[in-house]
């Protein structure tokens, strides 16, 4: 009896624990059972809207499984799966858009394929334009986007092509690749893009074989001088009115005021500096991802970071952030978030959801704004929708009717001409003499009017009966005698 006692004592204590258990995970009151990864592919990209740091969009390499984008309305606790991807992509490169946050941008580093997004990244479409710019094995390594007084521009750096540009949201681009020098080396080319950042009016590239910056209202590129020949440039971040570069096995460098770059101290300079974070323009510490761990400074002072008070080794891909929250793409651990602007960092397990802003809608532009005046765009389409449409329905009607009119009209004074002035019933017309004396009547006593050709006709035919009895009378005379 007590053996049955016990039994259902232990089955109803299990049971409570359960629904405990299950009421504390549903109310957010357990500290486990999050969302797990849903990739063991390595995060190679990473945005996050430059509004809401709660929505962030990751992109995966292609290996061991297919790759994908994945996208998190959460702060990077639970993830779903971007539809409309194409198969065997590899995503290097994913950007919101800088004016609408809404928008979202992906490249593929395998065939070169380029994916829009206009619901935050739940799906995408692709965009085949661009691949009339690319070469037969490039691809997409880098996107950036830019304000420009209200207006976006979209660069893409390309695996072989130099740096492409769209001012019409990804759906026409053209070639920006002046000053980068084209050679048969990829691990040392120009034109291999790796990383694109705006900075102070300038536009900057990161290649294969240095850093380059376009000088505002140039069109062409220049070598930045301070790296050796060789020099991947991977990331570019700035920080506190300065601008910084991570280089692959070369550390972390800093461009001074003359313009030429200088590396970073405490910092290893074997690390290769993948990507660079801060938690928004006003971030307290920028954060370098490298192949050896996590580091954060603040220019001049440079630690590395623990990752949940333990140390950390993983190999960071990309880093991005905004608000106060920087996350981190990893190879091993999928995701990590900073909540502190760099201090420490946190696993997925470990995150407390965040609460995003609903999305803005969107508004592309109607037409492609001029390259070179791409401010003046606005101004101009206005100006053509008011005024057009306003001439059109006044100016056809006029148009249209003296034109008819005249038609009808013209026609017919043509036609009697030939018909009035004939001049077949004249016997002499086809000789074309001066004989118009002979269509006016004669006016003759007794008899009146006559035509000249009747009356000549009418002599003529008098004198011929006058010779013919002159001739009978004279044969008469004759035959008398």
């Amino acid at each position: 009896m007590n053996c049955g006692l016990a039994g259902l004592r232990k089955r109803v204590m299990a049971t409570v624990t359960f629904v405990l258990s299950f009421v504390g995970v549903s109310m957010g009151l357990g500290p486990t059972l999050q969302a797990q990864a849903p990739s063991e592919n390595a995060v190679i990209s990473l945005s996050v809207a430059s509004n809401d740091s709660a929505r962030v969009v990751a992109g995966t390499i292609n290996a061991p499984d297919a790759a994908g984008i994945y996208y998190s309305e959460d702060g990077g606790v639970t993830w779903a799966q971007a539809s409309g991807l194409p198969a065997n992509i590899s995503v290097a490169a994913l950007e919101h858009d800088a004016v609408n946050p809404a928008i979202v941008y992906a490249g593929d580093a395998t065939v070169g394929l380029f994916l829009r997004s206009t619901d935050g990244g739940r799906s995408f479409q692709d965009f085949p334009a661009i691949g009339t710019w690319l070469s037969l094995d490039s691809g997409i390594g880098a996107l950036y986007a830019q304000n420009v007084n209200g207006r976006s521009v979209l660069y893409a750096g390309t695996r072989q092509d130099g740096v492409l540009v769209s001012y019409d949201n990804g759906e026409s681009w053209v070639l920006n690749a002046i000053g980068l020098a084209q050679t048969d080396d990829l691990q040392q080319s120009e034109r291999r893009i790796r990383t694109l950042i705006a900075f102070a009016d300038n536009l900057y590239i990161g290649t294969h074989n240095g850093a380059f910056v376009q000088v505002a209202g140039s069109d062409t590129w220049k070598r930045t001088p301070g790296f050796s020949e060789g020099a991947v440039v991977r990331s570019f971040a700035i920080y506190r009115g300065n601008l910084y570069a991570g280089l692959q096995a070369g550390g972390l460098w800093r461009m001074n005021d003359e313009g030429e770059w200088t590396p970073i101290s405490r910092i290893p300079d074997i690390a290769s500096v993948l990507a660079l974070g801060q938690a928004g323009p006003e971030g307290i510490l920028l954060s370098a991802a490298t192949g050896v761990g996590i580091w954060s400074g603040n220019g001049e002072e440079w630690l590395k970071v623990q990752i949940d008070g333990g140390p950390n080794d993983p190999w960071i891909w990309s880093a991005d952030g905004a608000d106060g929250v920087i996350y981190l793409g990893t190879a091993e651990q999928w995701i990590l978030r900073s909540d502190d602007q760099g201090y420490a960092y946190q696993v997925q397990s470990r995150l407390t959801p965040l609460t995003s802003l609903p999305l803005d809608p969107i508004t592309l532009p109607d037409r492609t704004p001029s390259p070179a005046e791409p401010t003046q765009v606005p101004a101009v389409e206005p100006a053509v929708a008011e005024i057009v449409p306003t001439p059109e329905p006044a100016e056809q009607p006029e148009m249209a009717e003296p034109t008819v009119e005249p038609q009808p009209t013209a026609i017919p004074a043509a036609t009697p001409t030939p018909a009035i002035v004939p001049e077949e019933p004249g016997i002499v017309s086809g000789l074309n003499l001066p004989l118009d004396f002979l269509q006016e009547d004669i006016d003759l006593p007794v008899i009146g009017p006559i035509s000249p050709i009747v009356l000549s006709v009418a002599i003529l035919l008098i004198v011929i009966i006058l010779v013919g009895s002159i001739s009978v009378f004279r044969r008469t005379t004759d035959d008398e005698d």
